[in-house]
């Protein structure tokens, strides 16, 4: 489904181009300009040592979604408050935190399984273990991995800027959920 994919980042990039441009842009910061810099030479090289084949152009277009993400997110910082932004963070904490679980527990019973949810991946990929990610889907254990460490990584926010207990002890049952796991 990744061209689908391609489709809807270019589309959102757009939009947040076209909204950036009625609002006229920013000076980026230096550290900006010598990211983008840096992934233009190390595409470049890439492209020089390997050639100019499909690959390229596929690993080109799957650039494209962390592009919209940072992209989106820096519109995001700029058309909201600070407070408004923490209420989101808030909410989307709560709507991974939730997932997690929700996750773990399937995940635990694909692992007991061994097939549970996963059948009609097995006829692709015959090995469980690429599967068994819960929700995610065929091969999408590294998707899962992301999901966890941006979940740890809300989790640490909040609890940085209102330390309770409560969330250090989110914290640690989450961390030691992944580790067992």
């Amino acid at each position: 489904l990744y061209p689908e994919w391609y489709i809807i980042d270019a589309i959102i990039l757009l939009w947040v181009t076209v909204l950036s441009i009625k609002k006229g842009f920013k000076k980026p910061s230096i550290s900006l300009v010598f990211s983008i810099l840096f992934l233009i030479i190390l595409i470049l090289v890439n492209i020089y040592v390997f050639g100019f084949n499909k690959l390229v152009i596929q690993n080109l277009m799957m650039y494209l979604m962390p592009l919209t993400l940072f992209v989106y997110m820096l519109h995001l910082k700029r058309v909201y408050t600070t407070l408004e932004l923490f209420n989101l963070i808030r909410k989307i904490t709560t709507i991974f935190n939730i997932y997690f679980f929700l996750n773990t527990i399937l995940i635990i019973v694909q692992i007991y399984t061994n097939s549970f949810m996963m059948q009609r991946f097995l006829s692709y990929n015959s090995a469980p273990f690429d599967h068994m990610d819960g929700l995610i889907g065929m091969n999408g254990v590294n998707i899962l991995n992301f999901v966890w460490i941006a979940t740890i990584l809300l989790n640490l926010n909040l609890y940085f800027r209102e330390p309770k207990f409560k969330r250090a002890l989110l914290l640690l049952i989450q961390v030691l959920l992944m580790l067992t796991l």
